[in-house]
């Protein structure tokens, strides 16, 4: 693993990293280490063997949390033995627990299945304590318990990752796989989370086979879930969405309550000299949450600077309208090496530059990022049953745009180097953070932002505050320099040796 990688808590109060074979865990609040590991050691201990070349870890993850609460697990993978160690890092005499695969198999990844709320204690552990493990070429996926000694789950060529469904305290969550039989439809594992344990409640078999991977999400409300793919057809999509247990069949199949696959034109005509090439327009799907709890799904797509919205109603399962909006050169907020001025926004002239990167929705508001530095702002209106989108405003980056977020209806513009905050109303967008390096990864905790970056001199976080009505105070910490080191009175959990302390 590269050291300069460094991860941030579900619950925003820890760092991790690994330097060398040392893991660390850092506290954000008073910036010292709150406990370090020598994985080196402890893979030694464990496999009680002298290793001959040096373990190489891959994946570092923290578990899921309950609102409120504070991390004390965190899972790492050691790629060439293959193993993954889970630390308890918040107990002292907490032993590490080691789950170890067949090298055949290996381990690529793992996920942690969120914990759900409970009136009392259940198990020896808080939060999160079942998790899934993938292997190599995802052969297999295998769930486990902390709470438990075997495996729970075996499921084969899985071809997603873990599906929670939402607003349901975690008590649910999915996962979609193939069979072992060659052109057989997919099937769906349905799994209720106990705490401590899962239960398969439902696996239901698709209509048809699907070669690619389909983009899987639930509705804000948990009652529907939706297939969407545009790779299976070469121009086009197909969306299928389900109920929760679905319209099952005799034999076992599902049954969707929409089908619907749209293909488009195919091609483009150049304006210039009238060649027709091929077309790269590609859709997007995404929830609607309207008023009155009134969901939809709103499929985008852009193609000859035309933005276009289909709305698929759940009421009458259908494709309700389409809303074609045209784009041109107009006025909006550019990045200069002045900050933001109001000005004329040229938009690309070629057809192959216009390409949805992201896509952020909130309540009424639709972001578009479009070829990574332009963001379109359109405004949702619903008057009972009609809905209407109208342009609102444009922003223009000077670097190329990694992510969005929202906070508190607000939206987080996230470049390779800046983090910018920009509101629904088309006020002048405000940088909150600026690197020399490369930002990796921002985490959003109520009021506050942890922003990893790498730099010249090795990797850095920073905690930024997202009020607005006041210039954000900034805590700083250098992860790798200029830190002093003195003795620790604490010691190791798999060595009696004192540990270092960062200052």
């Amino acid at each position: 693993m590269d050291t300069n990688v460094v991860t941030v808590s579900d619950c925003c109060k820890f760092i991790a990293r690994i330097s060398d074979t040392v893991l660390e865990i850092i506290d954000l609040s008073h910036f010292t280490t709150f406990r370090s590991y020598d994985l080196y050691d402890t893979v030694e201990k464990y496999l009680q063997i002298k290793l001959r070349q040096k373990p190489i870890f891959t994946h570092l993850q923290w578990e899921k949390v309950i609102p409120g609460s504070d991390s004390s697990k965190i899972g790492v993978i050691v790629d060439n033995v293959p193993l993954l160690i889970i630390f308890d890092f918040t107990n002292m005499e907490a032993e590490p627990i080691f789950i170890k695969q067949p090298r055949q198999e290996g381990i690529e990844y793992f996920e942690w299945i969120p914990p759900v709320s409970q009136e009392k204690e259940i198990g020896a552990y808080k939060n999160s304590c079942q998790l899934i493990v993938y292997s190599k070429l995802n052969l297999n996926a295998k769930v486990y318990s902390l709470d438990c000694t075997h495996i729970l789950f075996t499921i084969y060529k899985p071809i997603s990752s873990l599906i929670i469904r939402p607003a349901h305290d975690n008590r649910f969550w999915s996962i979609f796989a193939n069979t072992l039989e060659y052109n057989v439809p997919p099937i769906l594992y349905h799994f209720y989370n106990e705490g401590s344990i899962s239960v398969l409640i439902q696996h239901i078999k698709f209509p048809q086979p699907i070669s690619t991977a389909p983009v899987i999400k639930w509705s804000p409300s948990g009652s529907w879930l939706q297939l969407f793919n545009d790779n299976e057809n070469i121009f086009g999509y197909h969306l299928m969405v389900f109920n929760l247990l679905g319209q099952i069949l005799n034999d076992k199949t599902i049954k969707p309550l929409i089908d619907v696959e749209c293909m488009s034109e195919g091609y483009t005509t150049s304006r210039e000299d009238g060649h027709i090439s091929l077309s790269n327009c590609q859709f997007e799907s995404n929830w609607l949450n309207l008023e009155l709890g009134n969901e939809m799904i709103i499929i985008t797509s852009v193609q000859e600077r035309i933005m276009e919205f289909q709305l698929v109603s759940m009421s009458l399962l259908r494709i309700e309208k389409a809303i074609k909006l045209n784009i041109n050169n107009t006025q909006g907020w550019i990045q200069t090496s002045n900050g933001f001025t109001y000005r004329n926004i040229t938009l690309p002239v070629h057809e192959e530059e216009w390409k949805i990167s992201k896509i952020s929705i909130n309540n009424q508001d639709i972001f578009i990022c479009i070829n990574k530095s332009i963001i379109v702002h359109y405004k949702i209106s619903a008057i009972r049953s009609d809905v209407s989108i109208g342009f609102n405003y444009m922003i223009q980056t000077s670097s190329s745009i990694t992510n969005l977020e929202m906070w508190n209806d607000n939206l987080l513009i996230i470049t390779e180097d800046e983090v910018h905050l920009a509101s629904g109303d088309a006020s002048k967008p405000k940088r909150i953070f600026r690197t020399r390096g490369t930002i990796k990864s921002c985490s959003i905790r109520h009021n506050q932002m942890v922003v990893i970056h790498n730099t010249t001199q090795g990797a850095n976080w920073q905690v930024v505050e997202l009020e607005q009505s006041k210039q954000s105070p900034i805590k700083r910490k250098h992860l790798l320099g200029n830190i002093s080191i003195m003795s620790d009175e604490v010691t190791d959990t798999f060595d009696n040796r004192k540990r270092i302390k960062t200052k």
